[in-house]
């Protein structure tokens, strides 16, 4: 969905950063964009009963300006 390859490239990048078991749980790859040109991809991760966010936020140039990393809740298998 997302045609911007910075941005594409940057985000894979960071999936590649994580543990090889978040990796394994990463659920879902949001994208999003406002009204000013700034955009975020938001990973979901589910690990050990709890869902981990990871925000990804960049400017108007796809740069990567904020890293928010929280959990947003849990689960129960």
């Amino acid at each position: 969905m997302d045609k911007n390859k910075a941005i594409t490239g940057d985000y894979k990048a960071y999936v590649q950063t994580l543990s090889p078991e978040e990796r394994k749980y990463l659920s879902t790859i949001l994208f999003y964009e406002d009204g000013t040109g700034q955009h975020a991809v938001r990973i979901t991760i589910g690990l050990n009963g709890t869902v981990w966010r990871h925000v990804l936020i960049y400017d108007r140039n796809d740069k990567r300006i904020k890293t928010i990393k929280y959990a947003s809740g849990d689960y129960h298998s």
